[in-house]
């Protein structure tokens, strides 16, 4: 279950205003974001170099939260071969990882593979529309097309769907008001309680 009642309440423009201005982000320019640690199974050479990509097309703010002391990879050496200069954040508390939810468009996700992906689940709680790899984990999330994308091709493809979904506030709207109604009517913490109990019944009595 997911915490559905603390990642539903916005946080204060008050909030937002001190994040955008603690961590330098242009209002001007549309946000993407990544969290997570960065090892292997992260893939972030496809993250960085699809938001290259992004960024040929259109100026953006590039948000990174997680520690990234012990990366898999040079951070340095990624910014350089792919052109891509991220905000980083560090680690975040929950309070300001949901301010990073609620001020970012689209949400990157890039892993080979997840388990359930907490915090693909924890982005469209707060109405943030993610891209994602088609992986296990998040296509039990992701209702592709209507809370996000799942991508079964390369970075070219991740981006232009992206950049798609920049170029339209309208879409962006619909896709976020839907990933904020289909995790509260799927993940509710009652309802997936009651799911459960109705499962045993059903198989006590076979």
């Amino acid at each position: 279950p997911i915490n559905i009642k603390f990642w539903q309440e916005a946080p204060s423009q008050e909030a937002i205003d001190h994040f955008m201005k603690q961590y330098n982000i242009d209002i001007t320019k549309p946000v993407l974001s990544w969290a997570g640690r960065p090892v292997k199974v992260k893939n972030l050479p496809y993250l960085f170099k699809s938001v290259s990509k992004v960024h040929q097309k259109m100026a953006v703010n590039f948000l990174i939260a997680g520690d990234m002391t012990n990366s898999f990879w040079d951070m340095k050496e990624l910014e350089q071969e792919y052109n891509v200069q991220p905000i980083y954040l560090g680690l975040l508390t929950h309070d300001d990882l949901k301010v990073m939810y609620y001020v970012t468009d689209i949400y990157l996700h890039t892993s080979n593979y997840e388990g359930f992906g907490l915090v693909v689940s924890d982005a469209e709680t707060c109405g943030t529309i993610v891209v994602s790899r088609n992986t296990a984990g998040t296509s039990d999330i992701i209702e592709h097309e209507k809370s996000g994308y799942l991508i079964d091709g390369d970075e070219e493809e991740f981006s232009s769907k992206v950049i798609k979904l920049l170029e339209s506030d309208e879409k962006l709207k619909k896709m976020s008001s839907y990933a904020r109604e289909m995790i509260e009517n799927r993940f509710d913490e009652g309802k997936m309680f009651d799911d459960i109990v109705e499962s045993i019944k059903e198989t006590k009595n076979k």
